[in-house]
């Protein structure tokens, strides 16, 4: 009876994914920080539900106080409670981080794949666009147009009746304003990355079998880009949740009552001196949030990375 080589039925059984995985559980640091953020997702959905405060409850007879046993993290100038003022910071910051990079990869992906495949005028043409808008300062662009369209969106909220409507509106506008900007770069990376893969020998095979573009785009180029794909991803997740931060502490951001992590930090700066806690700790929660992006990122970059399994 011939015995099963160990070896070959290892390869056999092992797949990119899958090696990709258990390169990436070696990765300690990477692991930790998945963790973290995992923690930090559950507690920002259902700690609210649990919170014996809700977020938008004041009680300025209390104020501001430091933290207690009945308030664990303290409460702002206007008496809520800050720990359940995190969390729902937390789930907007990162709902907007998620959804925003959602639409950056939708556009970004598409445009750039189509115009590594074209080639010819068309990828010069669309690639002279995107040179145009990068040329463009979109952070200002972005503060312009919440400013623009913020008034004239209250005001028709408010004729229409539904004035509590504005701040999840303007949570909207913020998605699309931000990721009708940041595609640009993950348009440059996929078209580049298309240009290479279209003429390796799976894609000529698919053309001589007469595959449609589309075809060939969806079913032979995008399972070969999911790599880079899922990399980039988890990079723009922390510029899309630092620049929403930022437009938030210029207060173009989120609107009362909801917040944001970003809209914390405003608030807790220009009280620091005399509460600095209102500071510290969504400073604290952000800064370390951002860091365990960024390390995952890094971690599923050498993961994905596919010279890692020519040089085991």
């Amino acid at each position: 009876m011939i015995k099963p080589n160990p070896a070959t039925t290892s390869t056999h059984a092992s797949t990119p994914w899958g090696n990709a995985w258990r390169r990436f559980l070696t990765h300690r640091l990477a692991l930790v920080c998945l963790i973290f953020l995992g923690a930090v997702a559950l507690a920002c959905v259902f700690g609210p539900l649990f919170s014996s405060y809700a977020f938008a409850d004041q009680n300025l007879v209390l104020g501001p106080t430091p933290p207690s046993a009945a308030h664990w993290l303290g409460t702002d100038v206007l008496g809520r409670d800050e720990l359940a003022r995190l969390l729902v910071g937390g789930r907007v910051s990162l709902s907007v981080g998620l959804l925003a990079t959602s639409i950056v990869l939708i556009i970004g992906v598409s445009y750039g794949m189509v115009a590594g495949y074209a080639g010819g005028r068309l990828d010069r043409l669309m690639m002279r666009i995107v040179d145009i808008l990068y040329a463009l300062p979109f952070t200002v662009f972005i503060i312009l147009l919440m400013v623009l369209v913020n008034e004239p969106v209250q005001t028709a909220l408010t004729k229409m009746g539904h004035a509590n409507w504005a701040p999840k509106v303007q949570l909207g506008l913020l998605l699309l304003a931000i990721g009708a900007f940041e595609w640009l770069n993950m348009a440059r990376v996929i078209r580049a990355r298309t240009l290479e893969l279209k003429s390796l020998a799976f894609v000529e095979a698919a053309r001589a079998l007469g595959r449609r573009p589309g075809k060939i785009l969806w079913l032979h180029l995008l399972p070969n880009l999911a790599g880079l794909i899922v990399v980039y991803a988890t990079l723009c997740i922390p510029s899309v949740i630092l620049l929403e931060s930022f437009i938030s502490f210029l207060g173009l951001g989120v609107q009362a009552p909801l917040t944001s992590w970003g809209d914390l930090i405003k608030q807790g700066a220009d009280n620091m001196e005399e509460y600095p806690w209102l500071l510290l700790y969504p400073s604290i929660l952000f800064s370390l949030t951002l860091f365990a992006l960024n390390f995952v990122g890094d971690g599923l970059r050498d993961a994905l990375d596919p010279r890692a399994d020519k040089a085991r």
